[in-house]
């Protein structure tokens, strides 16, 4: 033990018995969302959305990997929208909430792959959606914005069920382990 004095202030610094760093990565997330057929409308239902293929770039460490900022991984999602119970999970374009499976591929500077899956459930309202989940022993939170695809102009969930938008937003990785 020691015993430090700072500005009047004694810290006694205590042992403990290891230094373990938390493993956490900050991550962006970016792509085509497609539900599939019929797509999302104002009707609750229960629907398919599949991404396949969406950019995930992370940087920060999981594990005793250290993931590569500089090139993009892959992000793909499979969730039923309106299976989760309260007034957001009514499975509309409006308000929704749903479970799902997320699997992911971040690059390493190591020049490898780190792969991760796990449960995901989630919460939208309007445009913005709140995602949590695990991936493998990592704890996730996300927070996105989605946009229409124009390039898809016959859906718009008022006219049409919606079966393509864009969504991006941040995301972060962090060990639950004390």
């Amino acid at each position: 033990m020691s015993l430090l004095t700072i500005t009047g202030a004694a810290l006694i610094a205590t042992p403990h018995a290891s230094a373990t760093e938390v493993s956490t990565a900050t991550c962006f997330v970016a792509g085509s969302e497609m539900a599939l057929a019929p797509g999302i409308s104002l009707i609750p239902s229960q629907q398919h959305i599949r991404d396949r293929g969406m950019s995930i770039t992370c940087t920060g460490q999981l594990g005793d990997r250290q993931l590569d900022p500089s090139r993009s991984g892959i992000w793909d999602v499979d969730v039923t929208t309106g299976t989760r119970p309260g007034p957001g999970g009514t499975g509309t374009c409006l308000t929704d909430a749903g479970d799902g499976h997320i699997t992911v591929h971040l690059p390493t500077t190591d020049g490898g792959i780190l792969e991760l899956d796990g449960p995901a459930t989630y919460t939208a309202a309007g445009p913005g959606t709140a995602l949590q989940g695990n991936l493998g022993q990592y704890h996730f939170r996300s927070l996105a914005l989605s946009v229409p695809d124009l390039s898809h102009p016959e859906g718009n969930c008022f006219t049409a069920p919606l079966q393509h938008w864009l969504t991006a937003g941040p995301l972060m990785l962090f060990d639950t382990a004390e």
